[in-house]
């Protein structure tokens, strides 16, 4: 078993891209608690200790667990 570490494969990093980057890519929807919007968040949406998060738009998001959303915000689906 030995130099089995070494056959993993790690991805390079593309000229001017960072760990923010990437975070970036990965988005999630979220269902609001107040206003049943879906928001999209962050990988690395930090909650502000109330539970919390802040959406792509600049929203802040009580999720809602299991209920589907009422509609799409569209701020958050214009974005990058």
């Amino acid at each position: 078993m030995a130099g089995r570490h070494r056959l993993r494969t790690w991805r390079r990093r593309r000229r001017g891209e960072t760990a923010r980057d990437r975070s970036r890519s990965r988005l999630a929807g979220v269902t609001d608690a107040g206003t049943l919007v879906e928001h999209l968040l962050t990988g690395g949406a930090a909650s502000d200790g109330r539970g919390r998060y802040v959406a792509v738009c600049g929203a802040r998001v009580l999720p809602a667990s299991l209920t589907p959303p009422g509609g799409f915000c569209p701020l958050c689906a214009g974005a990058p």
